[in-house]
């Protein structure tokens, strides 16, 4: 019953403003935005997890609380959004296309800064285990995948290298490929069309190594790429 526990959880916080009690405003502003997060209303989840990380850093919720807070603003950033604030007369309307863009382009840098502070607490052995494992890995992937969609394209392939390089001969070749294809978005937004060739063949050596499924997905995705090297030639 979400929308009864959300109800009593936000008359928990209005009521906390007349008669403040820190440790139940905590309580209240994480399990909402933990709520919230699950429903996916992600700009809801900025507003009271954005809180809930500033006041009450020290909660045992509040990686997962961070994680939640940056991959809100990442969905507030995808493209899809950004579609849906311009569609219809919004996209002809240039006041509320700058404002579109221009919320969208601070959703992705606050994503890129959260995701990369979580990345680098990660790194650290005080680090391991504050997330699940899959969360762990999407972390730095949504880092570099931020870097990459704000035009960075040198320090996203960086990005991408690193995690190319940390995947590299492990039975997780599903994220190295992930890797390995982030570079060669890089190179191709570079022009370094050589490089691309290069780390294409490192993908195609990896392909044997994939259920068949996922290997027939990567065999379409690669055929796609080598198409405009192949119209270059």
């Amino acid at each position: 019953k979400l929308d009864g526990a959300q109800e009593m959880l936000e008359q928990n916080l209005n009521l906390l403003r007349d008669d403040p009690d820190p440790e139940a405003q905590e309580m209240s502003l994480y399990a909402l935005g933990d709520l919230l997060y699950r429903r996916g209303n992600y700009r809801m989840v900025v507003q009271r997890l954005g809180a809930a990380v500033k006041h009450f850093p020290a909660n045992a919720e509040a990686t997962h609380a961070h994680y939640q807070l940056a991959d809100s603003y990442r969905q507030l950033a995808d493209q899809q959004h950004l579609d849906a604030n311009l569609d219809g007369d919004g996209g002809n309307n240039k006041d509320t296309r700058d404002h579109a863009l221009d919320e969208h382009l601070v959703n992705l840098t606050n994503a890129k800064d959260e995701f990369q502070k979580l990345a680098e607490l990660l790194d650290q052995p005080e680090g391991q285990g504050l997330l699940k494992a899959e969360e762990q890995v999407q972390v730095p992937f949504y880092f570099a995948d931020c870097l990459f969609d704000l035009g960075e394209y040198t320090n996203a392939f960086q990005a991408y290298q690193t995690l190319a390089g940390r995947y590299a001969d492990k039975p997780q070749s599903i994220h190295e490929l992930h890797a390995l294809s982030g570079m060669v978005r890089c190179d191709a937004a570079l022009g370094e069309t050589e490089k691309m060739q290069k780390t294409i063949a490192e993908m195609e050596a990896l392909l044997p190594k994939l259920p068949e499924t996922a290997r027939e997905q990567w065999s379409g995705w690669l055929t796609v790429v080598r198409k405009p090297i192949a119209d270059d030639k």
